[in-house]
């Protein structure tokens, strides 16, 4: 069996045989979080707060105490992105939401024994939903599609037996949606027309619908949320060269302007008192204002930190009148929660979502147990910081090395004892660094300044290790005996050294390395004596161009290399060039067009068997040798598929 990595944004196990399909171990895997809504903060039966929201799955955030809990409510693939959730009167949560994988509407109700999930429509939704609850308890949810077979606005209630479904406006391209209900369980929803580009609001009397054109300035309303007031008076907020409030007063509707800033994400609530709460979101600050009839109080609640944007929020009042806010902060990938404290808000992180597993790099140990070093975006603005996991009889951990600086490329390798040896690219730092547990707790050091890309690392039998990595300019070859760092330029005598680093260290502890000749645009092969480093900077000549990228070597049990990487010019292809002791020889595999056999690994077995993974056109690709020849597995049938 053969264990590889693969880092294509989030991080796993993938194992294979010839006869079996892959086996996916997720090692980290956070949520995804494509938006919350205007309602999906509410509270349950027992006070305590709970959140909707997904894209991946659809997740519900349950707080316990200072944390919070996630519960995965339906593993759907491509699931809970448009979600609406509201709270019923025995405490069970009700949630709408979209299969964006199938284009389906979907609804999921909280129960004493679980959760009993739903495909309402399998045809018609898209852009959002939206659900309230009658005076019974009972579902009402307006949802929207734009596509060009299905465009219009749509209502689906159930009465305690079944589902109905109405149209609400067709041919009609509608963008959002908002649903509210008054105590004589009249309903009316507010949406944006993106066909005629108009805010309107339609009202539900018995079972016909009446459609009002509230705003007929171009492009009002792409951000709209509507409530009912304690007397079944609808209130809107909506973006429109701002945030502009309408309402109805029981004769007309009035209309005026808060701010004049773009805001999205626009969330409302009326307390016992009457009094309108509000939230949004601007791309600098979330704010929240309340309106007692007569005049808005508006406050700043939070500042976005630096290379941060703000996403969505989602306003929830508390039984005692007090404001707390779920937002989502987009290049974080991540949920936050602000409560209001006196005149202060106090905010905290709810859960990190988000893709992970950039920059991946595995090694096994000598007990078979796998260890992987990565990246993912850190809490704070959009840094990626160097994680590390590690399996043993217990299962994986994970834990983070470095969260100080900007991480982009890892690669890792463990010595006889299991220790863990990291060499890893930093942008802010712009910096190569090194960090390693061997001594029984994480030592980071910093090899070199204003370089770091392309590095490769690997440890030798006597556990000194080795490294290449790119500088600015130049490229470096960088040597580790336990207490110092040797570091000299790669010079070749014609050509250049322009990184796609691949490295290999020989029975013998000599350093072999794989890259591409930046002058010649081809692949180039190098290894080190007493004398200095060896070069030859032309081994595929069959074309002029771009021959030699994304490189990875491995040595055959002769000590001769074999080399994969990536052709981009003409035919975007895997290719393999072997040394046999005379001459290179050059094999050619057909891994699809756009990147495909680009990002290659290679391995090479006791049998001097050939294993390559690769990219392939929006998918993996495993090539493997045998007595037959080679095949190709994960996206195409096991056969040979050698060109």
């Amino acid at each position: 069996m053969k264990i590889l990595l693969v880092s294509c944004f989030l991080i796993m196990l993938l194992t294979f045989t010839c006869t079996a399909d892959w086996d996916s171990r997720c090692i980290d895997c956070p949520p995804k979080f494509y938006g919350i809504g205007p309602d999906v903060l509410q509270c349950d039966g027992a006070g305590n707060q709970v959140l909707a929201a997904g894209g991946d799955n659809l997740h519900v955030l349950h707080k316990n105490g200072s944390t919070w809990d996630l519960e995965i409510v339906d593993d759907s693939p491509a699931v809970g992105s448009m979600t609406s959730m509201k709270v019923d009167s025995s405490g069970y949560a009700h949630i709408s939401y979209r299969d964006s994988l199938n284009d389906r509407l979907k609804y999921a109700r909280e129960t004493s024994s679980g959760w009993s999930i739903e495909t309402l429509d399998t045809t018609r939704t898209g852009n959002s939903t939206s659900l309230i609850l009658d005076v019974s308890d009972y579902p009402r949810i307006a949802y929207s599609n734009s596509s060009a077979s299905n465009k219009g606005l749509y209502y689906t209630y159930f009465d305690g037996s079944s589902w109905h479904y109405e149209t609400v406006q067709n041919e009609h391209a509608a963008y959002t949606a908002s649903i509210a209900i008054n105590a004589q369980n009249d309903v009316s929803i507010a949406y944006f027309d993106s066909t005629d580009s108009m805010l309107k609001y339609a009202v539900r009397d018995g079972g016909n619908w009446t459609i009002e054109t509230l705003v007929t300035e171009s492009d009002c309303g792409g951000s709209s949320t509507l409530v009912m007031d304690n007397m079944g008076l609808p209130h809107i907020l909506y973006e429109c060269s701002g945030l502009k409030h309408t309402w109805h007063n029981g004769t007309d509707w009035q209309t005026e302007q808060l701010i004049s800033t773009q805001t999205q994400g626009i969330s409302l609530e009326y307390d016992s008192g009457n009094i309108l709460h509000a939230s949004w979101t601007t791309e600098s600050v979330i704010q929240y204002s309340t309106w007692d009839g007569t005049s808005w109080s508006t406050e700043t609640v939070v500042t976005e930190a630096e290379d941060e944007m703000f996403g969505w929020c989602s306003l929830l009042l508390t039984p005692g009148n007090t404001p707390e806010i779920a937002y989502l902060e987009a290049w974080s990938y991540k949920i936050s929660y602000c409560v209001k404290n006196g005149s202060t808000w106090e905010s905290s992180h709810m859960v990190r979502g988000g893709y992970t597993g950039g920059y991946g790099s595995s090694a096994q140990d000598q007990s078979g147990y796998s260890h992987a070093s990565y990246t993912y975006p850190a809490f704070i603005e959009r840094f990626r910081v160097l994680n590390y996991a590690w399996e043993d009889a217990q299962g994986w951990h994970k834990t983070v090395i470095d969260d100080e600086s900007y991480v982009y490329d890892t690669f890792l390798d463990l010595d006889s004892n299991g220790a863990a040896h990291i060499g890893y690219y930093t942008l802010d730092p712009d910096a190569y660094k090194y960090a390693t547990n061997a001594s029984g707790s994480w030592v980071i050091t910093t090899v070199a300044l204003d370089a770091g890309e392309y590095c490769r690392l690997k440890v030798d039998a006597s556990d000194h290790v080795h490294t290449v990595f790119r500088g600015a300019w130049e490229s470096y070859y960088g040597y580790f005996d336990g207490a110092t760092w040797k570091v000299e330029t790669l010079e070749p005598i014609t050509g250049s050294i322009d990184g796609h680093f691949g490295l290999c260290i020989s029975d013998d502890e000599t350093p072999h390395i794989s890259f591409l000749n930046g002058t010649d645009m081809n692949l180039g092969y190098g290894y080190r004596t007493t004398n200095g480093w060896q070069f030859d900077m032309n081994i595929d000549t069959h074309y002029l161009w771009w021959v030699g990228e994304y490189t990875s070597i491995a040595l055959t049990s002769q000590g001769y290399p074999i080399i994969s990487y990536y052709q981009t010019q003409y035919d975007n292809h895997l290719r393999l060039a072997s040394w046999d002791g005379t001459q290179w020889e050059i094999e050619i595999f057909d891994a699809g067009p756009q990147w495909g056999g680009s990002f290659s690994s290679l391995k090479i077995d006791s049998n001097d068997f050939a294993y390559i993974a690769c990219y392939g056109e929006n998918e993996f690709l495993y090539y493997f040798e045998a007595e037959d020849g080679w095949h190709v597995s994960n996206g195409l049938p096991c056969g040979l598929q050698r060109k």
